[in-house]
């Protein structure tokens, strides 16, 4: 009896993983990989076929469902979001107005929240750029010893770049280019969101590849799509080199983004200094703290239609 009831609940968990494989790679086909620069499409067929060489017939599919998985929302039931808008493009996914309690399980209840941050001018010594990002997972997954650093040279005049990820992810968590750039990102959960842009994790890669500077950086964005809701950074080191000689302009750029709409915030934003949430029944509270010749950001926003699509709790330790 008992030994039936392990198989069919082996046979139950692999009809599981198929129907999910099928469902990644779906996704992939039809929406993911529609707006991947064609050398990006070769990259990868390269990486299968080469894979395919040594045994591995599917390679291939393995990296393109890790690229989906990274690109999916926190919350995996936010993921309905997606598929009403790939089902029904001209509905509006929004939800009904909620209170300051969010829908979803916030930062705060499970500890977790990635960040980033850049400083310059005054602030460090030489006026030099300094930028990082810290991944916040749970501990003792083992992941960490699957920590990859991977050095791309583009064969077409681009950037060489280095990421930092695991084996198996294929783009960037974070990353820089031989110009001197940087990049980062954080979860932000948002209900307006598609699989029908470019990948993030493979976005930020093309922005080291092609972009020398902060409005390069910022031109390609905004050429490109967002997909579901993720802060992101860019921060230039050639832009904080000419800050250090008095000319103007930004040096990092925070950008808060959903479908179809991105928020850029460089330092001392006067949006971010105005920021307020308000709790269920009580009084606005200041959220705000910009800074001079600093950009930092988590997992959450501070634009205000950023924060009128976020998906979780919101508590004054929420910032």
């Amino acid at each position: 009896m008992h030994a039936r009831r392990c198989l069919s609940c082996v046979r139950f968990l692999q009809l599981v993983g198929a129907a999910l494989g099928d469902a990644l790679d779906w996704q992939w086909r039809d929406y993911l990989s529609r707006q991947l620069p064609v050398q990006y499409m070769l990259e990868l067929q390269g990486i299968a076929d080469g894979a395919g060489a040594q045994g591995c017939q599917v390679c291939g599919s393995y990296i393109t469902r890790a690229v989906v998985l990274a690109n999916a929302p926190g919350d995996a039931e936010d993921f309905v979001f997606i598929l009403l808008r790939e089902m029904f493009p001209n509905l509006n996914t929004t939800l009904p107005p909620r209170d300051a309690g969010g829908r979803g399980m916030g930062p705060s209840k499970h500890g977790l929240q990635c960040s980033m941050f850049a400083v310059w001018g005054n602030r460090t010594q030489g006026n030099v750029l300094f930028s990082a990002r810290n991944l916040d997972w749970n501990k003792d997954t083992g992941i960490n010893k699957n920590k990859l650093v991977t050095v791309t040279v583009p064969n077409d005049g681009g950037n060489p770049s280095v990421q930092f990820g695991f084996v198996g992810l294929w783009g960037a968590l974070t990353g820089m280019s031989s110009k001197g750039l940087t990049v980062h990102e954080a979860n932000l959960e948002e209900d307006e969101i598609t699989f029908e842009g470019f990948p993030w994790i493979l976005r930020l890669r093309y922005i080291m590849e092609y972009a020398s500077d902060i409005s390069e950086a910022r031109r390609l964005w905004e050429e490109t799509n967002n997909t579901v809701g993720f802060n992101h950074m860019v921060a230039s080191g050639p832009d904080a080199a000419a800050y250090a000689q008095g000319q103007a302009g930004p040096v990092a750029l925070a950008m808060e983004t959903m479908y179809e709409y991105t928020a850029y915030f460089a330092d001392n934003d006067q949006r971010e200094a105005s920021a307020t949430y308000t709790p269920s029944g009580g009084a606005p509270v200041h959220i705000g703290c910009p800074l001079a010749e600093a950009v930092w950001r988590t997992n959450h926003g501070y634009d205000p239609v950023i924060m009128k699509n976020y998906e979780w709790s919101l508590s004054p330790s929420s910032w």
